[in-house]
């Protein structure tokens, strides 16, 4: 990265936030365009799913096995994954996107990718605000910032809403360890808590 003549895509909307939204669309092309079958050996994203979820102490050994049945009944594929796929980890350059911090990467669906970047652009940790009104602009932008990235990535993989949240609960699961806000760790809990139950 030092010998690019670029920044992240965080950065380059933290330099002009009146167009941060202009960067959706190209985030969502470069996921979109990334998801490619590949023959390679990487770790499952089911496998990394289950793994995170196992380590979650928040959730009950009946709510983690419920959630590995339902995860293992999704549909698989054999698709290059990012597993961390947000502005930070896409770089902009003078003629092209480039994606890195590859640590992560997984091979299956890739509406589980999707769910979880969708989820990472609502939910990541904020940055400081210093009073509610400040708050409430900044999630405001958040949600539109990733509205504008699922419905281009909609559109572009002729996929349907469906196919995409039906990854949500087991990515937000998955999340509860990582750099969440306590209100954010909650509402997961919630949510998950409320489908599991519709599970019985």
């Amino acid at each position: 990265m030092e010998k690019l003549n670029g920044y992240s895509m965080m950065k380059a909307m933290e330099l002009k936030p009146m167009n941060s939204m202009s960067f959706a669309v190209p985030l969502a092309k470069t996921h979109y365009e990334l998801h490619k079958p590949i023959q390679k050996k990487l770790p499952s994203i089911k496998d990394q799913l289950f793994t995170k979820i196992n380590s979650i102490g928040m959730l009950s050994s009946s709510t983690k096995d419920k959630l590995y049945s339902y995860i293992t009944s999704l549909k698989d594929e054999a698709v290059l994954c990012h597993s961390d796929y947000h502005p930070e980890n896409v770089f902009i350059t003078d003629d092209k996107l480039i994606v890195f911090d590859w640590s992560t990467a997984t091979i299956g669906n890739r509406f589980s990718d999707v769910a979880h970047t969708n989820l990472l652009l609502r939910y990541g940790v904020s940055p400081d605000t210093k009073n509610a009104i400040e708050l409430f602009i900044t999630n405001k932008v958040r949600n539109m910032y990733a509205d504008k990235y699922l419905k281009e990535y909609i559109k572009l993989s002729k996929c349907s809403n469906n196919d995409i949240f039906e990854w949500e609960i087991p990515n937000m699961a998955a999340m509860l360890n990582d750099f969440l806000s306590e209100k954010t760790a909650l509402y997961f809990l919630k949510q998950i808590e409320r489908f599991v139950h519709k599970l019985n």
